[in-house]
């Protein structure tokens, strides 16, 4: 897990050094030739200093409410800060007229309706049937505040082609943080590029292969199968 960790690291220089156009490979040897191969006219030092001081203002900020109880707020609310007074720096500066990244426009208004998109035909309708009775029984069961050890949550990779470190990291990050609080995380209809960079990043190795199920057909026999307990007391 540390080879990939500093892979993912390494990744995060993309953003850092402004880097607009970045390999999409994993390994540590083409993730250190996109970037030093980038230092002439890849690099944009606007993004840098940027960077750095709100890498240095989160830093300092998380030590601050570490080592003093009473300003444990000043780490929580320092993301917040950071954002506004960097998106804001950015617009008086006009910093993305020299490269630097923004998320430009962003469409008014809510969603279109997607209704129209649903179809209840097909040989995964049963299945989709099975799931949504399975998930019903679960939020009743928590709804109604009945005890139970242990909880479930599934994460489909329906129409995902594709995962890189930083997403892998996110993950590592998912399943720890529900560890703590007893829940186990469940992957459904994974594909195969992205079954082999799980893999290949040891993932399984951290959450168990037995809670990776590879199609559709099996999803709602995850439900059954990882978490017997919550169904028996439904």
């Amino acid at each position: 897990m540390g080879g990939a960790a500093i892979t993912i690291a390494l990744q995060q220089l993309k953003g850092f050094l402004g880097i607009k156009h970045f390999t999409k490979k994993m390994d540590i040897v083409s993730v250190m030739k996109s970037v030093f191969g980038s230092i002439e006219h890849g690099w944009n030092w606007q993004t840098i200093v940027i960077g750095a001081s709100f890498l240095a203002f989160l830093l300092s900020a998380k030590y601050l409410g570490k080592n003093n109880k009473k300003l444990y707020w000043v780490s929580a609310i320092a993301p917040l800060i950071s954002v506004i007074l960097s998106t804001l720096f950015v617009y008086i500066a006009h910093a993305d007229k020299e490269g630097v990244a923004i998320v430009k426009h962003i469409e008014k208004g809510i969603n279109p309706l997607s209704v129209n998109e649903i179809y209840f035909s097909g040989e995964n309708l049963l299945k989709g049937f099975r799931i949504g009775i399975v998930a019903g029984m679960i939020a009743l069961t928590v709804l109604f505040r009945v005890q139970l050890s242990q909880y479930l949550l599934l994460r489909s990779f329906f129409n995902v082609t594709d995962i890189d470190t930083s997403g892998i990291h996110a993950f590592e990050e998912l399943y720890r943080s529900l560890v703590k609080r007893d829940v186990q995380l469940v992957l459904a209809n994974p594909g195969r590029l992205v079954l082999d960079k799980l893999y290949s990043s040891g993932f399984p190795d951290l959450i168990g292969e037995n809670k990776i199920f590879l199609t559709v057909a099996v999803l709602a026999d995850a439900v059954l199968t990882c978490s017997p307990k919550i169904v028996q007391e439904v």
